[in-house]
């Protein structure tokens, strides 16, 4: 518990650059799953995320309730093996460069 506590401390202190670095870095989570492990929905909800929306911004762009994006996020997060917003973000915008 208190090493859970101080890096949860030390994760909140990282700005900037050190905060970018973090969130880019390869994990194993970027090269297993196949981009067709998720469905289109959550293809694009992912990609909405990419963009920087909030889940109230993806509901109201896809006409959806919030709860039904944060039910897709869910789903995201355990087929991608990730834990944050961000990992979601890295992994969509890194399938997307490998596509172009």
């Amino acid at each position: 518990p208190d090493r859970t506590a101080d890096a949860r401390a030390a994760g909140r202190r990282l700005r900037g650059d050190r905060l970018s670095a973090y969130a880019l870095r390869c994990t194993e989570a970027d090269t297993r799953p196949a981009p067709n492990a998720l469905t289109s929905r959550e293809r694009q909800i992912a990609g909405l995320v990419a963009a920087g929306m909030t889940d109230r911004e993806i509901a109201d762009a896809l006409g959806l309730a919030e709860r039904t994006v944060r039910a897709h996020l869910t789903s995201i997060h355990q087929k991608l093996d990730v834990r944050s917003r961000i990992q979601v973000a890295v992994w969509t915008t890194r399938r997307t460069a490998a596509a172009r």
